[in-house]
């Protein structure tokens, strides 16, 4: 096979369906935005990986009696658009089947639960008897023969998350019936559903099972040999297995939602986090397992797992997302070219309560009635100058760059990157660093010129000529007017050394640096302490980025936060601080460190107005913010000069 990855982009055969590669788009509920019925599918923008060159393609959730009937009399025309689009570059499309029993009652579904209501989800429901939970099963069976006849390819069964799979098999369930007691009881039901929908479409239909790992760091969680077992049970019924871990909710508030970071991990835990389960599958049951993984980057790791058998394929949505064409890069052998996954999960709605569901690093991302697929390059180039060679202005660059402009980055270092460099030191920031990496590496193909050690003063910049000029000067650290402040570092300072760092450690400051910083000289054994004035950490960041901090701050017996508490003075020897109460005491460090924020370089920025009309401000130096918000300024700016 002549690909640069041969065990990725080897065919697999799943009943009587032959997959062109081992990459799945999988299914992946996404708020629908202002975008046209034929970029869109269910609640999953789909229009780019249809296009991307995965080999299977599965939409979004859709449950029986779970969401709008889309075989109805109007919904199946709608449908009928959907499997188009999922096919249209070669594809197979696959339909994901809830496994979430439920009932009508007074004109409402109501869910059917193992034991009484746990109250822990926006589903209401009741205890189900054996006859109600087979009545769905029946009604499942049924359409999938619909789903079949339709024209999908293959079905996948959501038997995973907070389906009635992973219920019958948690500590919800207390009944004392053949569907409760022993670990074979509790999995009885959900053999019961893969038999009757194998008996309903056939021997050949392929039909894969998204299973559960565990449901997260709950008490009510199934094990992981209990899921393995699980599949032993499924696996006569099912082609094959995609692996799953957590569940997408548990608790009233979203505060409460521990389940979700394990289900859409974040930086905090590995791109293998669930490996290991998924060769237990395979060993288990000789069947095909696909590894539902947080891949970021290029294609060499999972390549890698197939090739030494771990897993036989991947499935991957997020990034996905934040590069829908992965998989044709990858066969063409374009790694670097792959825009990888920062695994912020913006993309998430439970992230930011959908204030703010986007791509940190796609800005088409949602918004493909407005961002198109290719800019339509300018018949009037200008000179463009891009004061700053960071994120933002990288971005701002290339982008002005597609749009047929001349473009030259002014960079006052000797190297591009800005506040991203500082990504090379954090256990925390391997996928930033390899955002940085492709930005730079992109700048350097599509041969923008660069000229460093230099500052962009009024002068210098006049001298460019610039008929568009777009300043990203960035931001600078805080220095906190605190007595002794000249006893503690800038954090960012020590950052090439800060696992050189011994004896008891002082951080001033719990925001993303500050607690990342923190954990990672934890884990190492280090003695931490963090003060932080608000009543969380890392307050600036989404929810999951904050719940699995504060997962991962629990494990760190030897770190210490101090919330609502602020230091009062900084001595050689420690700090003076003062909690909520007025309270004073004196915390012991031999090093002190302070991250409390970051101040925009607007003083530089607004020295380079009046140059050319044509002149605006993007990412920190306009206001601090995230890499998503560097993504924005930068693309709409560069776009529409």
């Amino acid at each position: 096979m002549n690909v640069k990855y041969p065990n990725l982009f080897a065919p697999i055969r799943l009943g009587n369906m032959m997959l062109k590669n081992r990459i799945i788009s999988s299914p992946a509920g996404v708020p629908k935005a202002n975008t046209p019925s034929s970029t869109h599918y269910g609640e999953i923008s789909a229009y780019d990986r249809a296009l991307g060159g995965a080999g299977l393609v599965i939409n979004a959730l859709y449950g029986c009696g779970l969401d709008p009937d889309p075989f109805s009399k109007y919904g199946a025309d709608s449908t009928r658009e959907i499997l188009s689009v999922m096919k249209q570059s070669g594809a197979m499309a696959g339909y994901s089947i809830g496994a979430y029993a439920n009932k009508m009652e007074d004109g409402k579904f109501v869910s059917l639960y193992p034991g009484e209501d746990p109250d822990k989800f926006p589903m209401k429901g009741r205890k189900g008897t054996i006859e109600e939970f087979r009545d769905f099963i029946k009604r499942t069976a049924q359409l999938c023969v619909t789903v079949k006849n339709f024209g999908f390819d293959m079905i996948m069964l959501h038997t995973s998350d907070s389906s009635t799979t992973s219920m019958m098999l948690s500590g919800w369930n207390d009944r004392d019936d053949e569907y409760g007691g022993s670990l074979e009881n509790r999995c009885r039901w959900s053999k019961e559903f893969a038999q009757a929908i194998r008996e309903a479409v056939g021997p050949d239909y392929p039909i894969l099972a998204r299973v559960p790992r565990t449901l997260g760091p709950i008490p009510e969680s199934h094990t992981q040999e209990e899921a393995v077992f699980l599949c032993t049970q499924m696996a006569p019924y099912v082609d094959g297995f995609i692996t799953y871990n957590g569940m997408d909710t548990y608790g009233k508030t979203i505060e409460n939602y521990e389940c979700n970071v394990h289900q859409q991990t974040t930086v905090f835990e590995p791109m293998d986090y669930n490996l290991s389960f998924a060769k237990q599958i395979k060993d288990a049951t000789g069947k095909p397992v696909f590894l539902n993984a947080g891949v970021n980057g290029g294609p060499e790791t999972p390549e890698k797992w197939i090739a030494n058998g771990l897993i036989d394929g991947i499935s991957m949505a997020r990034q996905l997302f934040a590069d829908p064409f992965w998989p044709k890069k990858a066969e063409e052998g374009r790694g670097d070219d792959i825009v990888p996954c920062l695994r912020c999960n913006y993309c998430y709605h439970i992230s930011t309560v959908h204030q703010n569901v986007q791509c940190s690093v796609n800005p088409r991302f949602r918004r493909e009635n407005r961002v198109p697929l290719e800019l339509t390059k300018t018949d009037k180039p200008k000179n463009v100058i891009v004061v700053g060679g960071g994120p933002a202005g990288m971005k701002a660059a290339l982008v002005a760059k597609e749009k047929g402009h001349n473009v030259t980055i002014v960079e006052k270092t000797d190297r591009l990157g800005g506040a991203t460099n500082y990504a090379e030191y954090g256990k925390y920031k391997k996928e930033l660093k390899q955002y940085r990496d492709y930005l730079i590496h992109q700048v350097e193909k599509q041969g923008i010129k660069v000229i460093y050690n230099t500052s962009a003063t009024n002068e210098f910049i006049t001298s460019l000529e610039p008929q568009g000029l777009i300043i990203a000067t960035g931001a600078a650290p805080v220095t906190p007017r605190i007595k002794g402040i000249e006893n503690a570092t800038q954090i960012l300072e020590v950052y090439p050394k800060l696992h050189s760092l011994e004896g008891k450690i002082v951080i001033i400051g719990g925001g993303a640096i500050g607690s990342e910083a923190a954990v990672e000289l934890a884990e190492e054994g280090k003695d931490v302490t963090v003060i932080e004035m608000k009543d969380q950490l890392s307050l600036n960041e989404n929810w999951l980025y904050r719940i699995a901090l504060r997962q991962h701050v629990a494990n760190c017996p030897t770190l210490t936060p101090m919330l609502e508490t602020a230091v009062v003075e900084i001595k050689e020897n420690g700090v003076v601080v003062k909690d909520k109460e007025g309270n004073e005491s004196f915390v012991e460090a031999d090093h002190i460190l302070y991250s409390i924020g970051m101040k925009s370089n607007k003083d530089d920025a607004f020295a380079l107005y009046g140059i050319t009309p044509n002149t605006t401000m993007i990412g920190d130096c306009r206001r601090p913010g995230h890499i998503l918000d560097c993504t924005n300024d930068a693309y709409f700016v560069a776009a529409n000069i």
